[in-house]
């Protein structure tokens, strides 16, 4: 499977239906992370995060989604994870995160060893109300700091059949505001996503001239 970087608004969907959705999302990460030029732990890191939260949607929830996206930020690049279903959920997010809890079937490493393997973790479950997991794995030096000041979350994806999204957003903090951008390119694929770039580019522009 090719994988290239994509724009780093948008993010790559796996759909996870069976063992043979876990199998493709942990050569898509993996084939991003290379990408990324991580070194060969790290992509064992990303392969081993992937592989555990696809098997835990095929286990507890029978289908979901996997989406990857590349993070690169002021600090090196890190490998983002979003593990997202609408299974039984978990009644105990704080038990499910001890050593040693992993349910048969799966790699072995239960949501601990995916925390511990994370620069960066959160998950959100409750019964009844599905499941959404986010690891982000990259050099420790891409830990998030103490006071992360701003802090966002958005999924960007492609329409199905399509390599480009004609969707995009931008945040961008300052001392006193904070500024995000939302847009829509008119239709979907090249032509959509070529014009949702002019805009980020314009606005992006816009703002450093404002700059003091």
């Amino acid at each position: 499977m090719e994988v290239t970087l994509p724009a780093r608004h948008v993010s790559i969907s796996v759909s996870v239906e069976g063992m043979g959705g876990v199998g493709e999302a942990r050569r898509c990460a993996m084939k991003l992370a290379e990408a990324l030029q991580f070194s060969e732990p790290d992509i064992g890191r990303v392969a081993l995060v992937v592989t555990e939260a696809a098997t835990n949607i095929v286990q507890h929830a029978g289908r979901g989604e996997i989406l990857l996206r590349p993070i690169m930020l002021e600090g090196p690049a890190s490998v983002e994870v979003l593990a997202l279903d609408q299974g039984p959920g978990i009644a105990n997010v704080a038990q499910a995160l001890q050593d040693g809890f992993s349910t048969g079937g799966s790699p072995g490493l239960g949501l601990g060893g995916i925390a511990r393997r994370s620069t960066y973790f959160e998950i959100s479950s409750g019964p009844g109300k599905g499941t959404a997991l986010m690891s982000r794995i990259g050099p420790v030096a891409s830990k998030r700091p103490s006071d992360p000041g701003l802090e966002w979350g958005v999924v960007c994806v492609p329409k199905r059949g399509e390599e480009a999204c004609g969707d995009a957003w931008a945040v961008t903090a300052g001392h006193d505001r904070n500024t995000v951008l939302l847009v829509d390119g008119l239709g979907h694929g090249l032509l959509a996503f070529d014009a949702a770039q002019q805009v980020l580019r314009g606005v992006a522009t816009t703002i450093r001239r404002s700059r003091p």
